[in-house]
């Protein structure tokens, strides 16, 4: 061939598999400029999925020539030209060949890795609209073929859910996409009644692990969005951002195969919140669209036997019917993995949720906007002798869960601790009662210091409940609905440090600026940065007082020694005062209660005649005259609240002097308490799986959760101080009552333990 025809086009017949398709090329261009030639060809479209080969020959044993293709690395086609690889026949032909290495660019294309994912009972499902761009991606060959056997309970909803969305991991972010997919109606609360729990066979293939969460870009549009929902001040409107982009996106994808066999075999029944379901059939889709098949059989009445043997392929080519799934059919689904091409997401690990990969900017505008909310709250027993006067007993926050461990290690997260005491042997030390304040060292623990003020010191072991309140920014950004769906709930949080010389009690004001003026409730709690010889006798008190202007409250703190049994100079310490405003219209979540006085008796209130649940509430007492300076307190027991008075034994106290109220002819009228509780709100959906397992599902914090009983729950006779609706075959019976009884103590014990997490 001449030296000029290298510069001209010639005719090429572009051999891929068994398909030729004739262009014209030069053969002088390197191969690189070759394929950006072949990728504007409407029929080729080659791509990175595709290599250039050069046809070999050789001859074979008994002289038959056998002909073999050199696949030429994508790195290297600008060291070769068209004509060093060419064969030159009429017309000449050019072969290629599907590339041999995995492309993360066509896996991309394939599985959808940079958009973001919903969680759903039907698996995980792709956004609409793209949130991110990726850049690049790790790949890793793994290789690995593995068969077992997954055992679940199928009163488990959590579990179900999650293997059904292919999320083989126990991760704190999972739950939370749960709650979240819950709380905004992508997951449904499937339930069931079983006897037996459920098992399948399967077998795992798998071939490649792909890693990009470095590689990740937030779209163009997807910050717009962004932007566009902060400038509005509208949390809900995040909402439609997570509808159109995804919750989260998971982060670490295994790619490969998966076969499922299931096999159940029990009597049960299952019932779908908000959706009418009658059939019998589990039925699980692939992540992506993959195949499916199952079979039951029943008996009749309203309870089933079920017989399930279902299979499930992900990845490889799907065979025409899953019945003819045989070995020689498995076989061969299996060598249709050696092509990554047939690989589909067997595996999602690490998910992240959309907002982490904001710009910090951004992500801190999100949670401003969004305010603080209650991130953590439980109440624990605590127990311990008393033994010397004036001694405070330290209890040390304990066994908190690491996402709100860390929480209360990161610094924008801002967050505060309230806490609520009270003595479950009142009726043992009917004069006792217990005040308490936050310790807070610098780069220390929070813990709570416990004073027990008596009238004449005596040695006793000290049954106490407390109660923890932890608020603060959602700073990791895994909101659930409410969060979104509520900005008539506001918390502030306003903090004053104190340094005082000389001064047994100080008034100050709080002045706050929410977009709604109606304040719901409010809270406060003195915080000390240490505890030594100086003030670990002292306790510091506090009632708040109306104060005759808008947006404003009134603040009285004072000291006390219950050492030594007087009114005492105030310590340094931070007092904080928690502002809650714009609640949902709910009596038992905040308001204000009005003391009653019988003869010759204090002012008290009855929590029974509230029908307010004790066991979680936090109470202030506000006087509605700022005149009023003598130390009082509250004493806290099981259904009732009095106000204590101080007694000092100081003469001439400049507290007991100035003082304008005489202490025992205090009014109902003079005082009121106001209240906030973030546990009674839960309006609890409870599931009844069989006599000893419920399902909780609470719609305010919108968590779910499993409580297994010590003992059986009789069917008709559950008394809660929460909504309850109790399922009976197919009706339901809507229970309301008053107060805990003693064998639904566990669940009491869930959901102290569960709210805010």
């Amino acid at each position: 061939m001449s030296f000029f025809c290298n510069f001209n086009l010639v005719e090429v017949a572009v051999q891929i598999d068994k398909q030729s398709v004739l262009v014209h090329l030069k053969l002088n261009d390197k191969l690189s400029i070759v394929r950006t030639e072949l990728g504007k060809n409407s029929i080729i479209k080659m791509d990175d999925t595709l290599s250039f080969a050069k046809k070999t020959s050789q001859l074979s044993n008994n002289g038959n020539e056998i002909n073999r293709f050199a696949e030429i690395a994508h790195e290297d086609e600008d060291k070769f030209f068209l004509s060093n690889i060419i064969v030159y026949e009429n017309p000449n032909i050019l072969y290629l060949t599907k590339s041999s290495n995995p492309n993360w660019k066509f896996l991309n294309d394939k599985c959808k890795l940079d958009y973001g994912c919903i969680m759903t009972n039907d698996g995980i499902k792709r956004a609409n609209e793209k949130a991110f761009k990726l850049e690049n991606c790790e790949l890793e060959n793994t290789g690995v073929s593995q068969k077992g056997t997954t055992r679940f309970s199928s009163n488990d909803v959590e579990e179900w859910m999650m293997k059904t969305n292919l999320l083989f991991t126990t991760d704190i972010e999972v739950q939370n996409f749960i709650n979240l997919g819950l709380s905004i109606g992508t997951l449904k609360k499937e339930r069931f009644k079983s006897e037996t729990n459920l098992s399948y066979e399967y077998t795992k293939h798998s071939k490649l692990l792909l890693k990009f969460k470095d590689y990740l870009k937030p779209t163009e549009e997807y910050i717009k969005d962004i932007e566009n929902a902060i400038n509005s001040k509208k949390p809900e409107s995040f909402l439609k951002i997570i509808e159109k982009f995804g919750q989260f996106i998971p982060t670490e994808i295994v790619l490969g195969g998966r076969v499922h066999l299931e096999n159940c075999s029990k009597s049960s029944e299952k019932i779908v919140n908000s959706v009418n379901e009658t059939s019998a059939n589990i039925k699980v889709k692939g992540a992506f669209g993959t195949g499916i098949t199952g079979t039951s059989s029943y008996s009749g009445g309203n309870t089933k036997s079920y017989n399930y043997k279902c299979k499930k392929l992900i990845g490889g080519v799907q065979p025409e019917k899953f019945e003819n799934f045989d070995e020689i059919t498995e076989e061969t689904w299996i060598k249709s993995l050696v092509d990554y091409r047939n690989l589909d997401c067997i595996e999602f690990q690490k998910p992240i949720n959309i907002f982490q990969f904001l710009p910090d900017n951004l992500r801190k505008q999100i949670f401003l906007l969004i305010g603080k909310k209650v991130l953590y709250s439980t109440t624990v027993n605590c127990e311990y002798w008393l033994n010397e006067n004036g001694r405070p007993e330290i209890v040390e926050l304990r066994n908190i869960p690491p996402n709100i461990l860390t929480f209360l290690e990161t610094e924008e997260a801002d967050c505060n601790i309230f806490a609520r005491v009270f003595d479950t042997e009142e009726s043992k030390n009917k004069n006792d009662f217990f005040t308490w304040q936050i310790l807070q060292p610098i780069n220390g623990k929070p813990c709570l210091i416990i004073h027990c003020i008596q009238k004449n010191f005596r040695k006793r072991k000290c049954k106490l409940k407390i109660g923890w309140m932890i608020i603060g920014y959602k700073t990791d950004l895994n909101f659930v609905h409410s969060d979104f769906n509520n900005i008539q709930s506001q918390f502030d949080i306003q903090k004053k440090d104190f340094k005082l010389n000389n001064q047994p009690i100080f008034k100050t004001e709080f002045e706050y600026n929410f977009l709604y003026k109606n304040i719901s409730s409010y809270l406060g709690i003195s915080v000390l940065d240490k505890l030594d010889s100086s003030n670990n006798s002292l306790i510091i008190g506090h009632h708040f007082f109306n104060v005759q202007k808008d947006n404003k409250i009134g603040a009285r703190t004072f000291s006390y020694c219950s050492k030594n049994k007087y009114c005492a100079n105030l310590p340094n310490f931070t007092f904080c005062i928690l502002i809650v405003s714009g609640c949902p219209n709910s009596s038992s979540t905040f308001g204000t209660i009005s003391f009653e006085k019988q003869l010759s008796r204090k002012p008290y209130i009855n929590f029974t005649k509230f029908n307010l649940d004790f066991n979680s509430i936090y109470i202030n007492l506000v006087f509605t005259n700022e005149s009023y300076y003598h130390p009082i307190c509250l004493k806290q027991k099981s259904n009732q609240i009095k106000i204590k008075y101080l007694r000092c034994i100081k003469s001439d106290c400049y507290t007991c002097k100035n003082n304008t109220y005489n202490t025992l002819n205090i009014s109902e009228e003079d005082i009121r308490c106001v209240y906030f509780d973030p546990c009674y709100k839960q309006e609890l959906t409870l599931l009844r799986r069989n006599p000893k397992t419920w399902v909780v599902w609470g719609r305010s914090y919108n968590f779910w959760g499993r409580v297994t009983l010590s003992e059986e729950l009789p069917e008709y006779n559950v008394n809660s101080s929460y909504n309850q609706y109790y399922n009976n075959s197919h009706h339901k019976k809507e229970i309301q009552a008053k107060t805990l009884k003693r064998h639904v103590e566990a669940l009491e014990k869930f959901v102290n333990s569960t709210v805010g997490k």
